[in-house]
């Protein structure tokens, strides 16, 4: 478990990596309930990477959080 920045302005919303984002077809990630807008891709900043997390439309809600499953990909953020 990891606990990760999304997005890199000022609504930056802290979430939980539950699995490895480097070697896993599709990560867990665990966010405050209603953040995620449908349509809406995340991106993950970790160790000097850029991960675009792409919803796979499986989700689940609780009372306060939302579990969503993710396909990763790292963005070339080279110029």
């Amino acid at each position: 478990m990891v606990t990760a920045q999304i997005g890199a302005s000022a609504d930056t919303e802290t979430a939980i990596l539950l699995g490895p984002v480097d070697s896993a077809p599709e990560v867990l990630l665990l966010l405050r309930n209603d953040i995620l807008l449908p349509g809406q891709n995340l991106q993950l900043e970790r160790d000097g990477k850029t991960y675009l997390l792409l919803p796979t439309g499986g989700m689940e809600r609780g009372d306060d959080y939302d579990l969503v499953r993710c396909r990763p990909m790292v963005r070339d953020t080279r110029e």
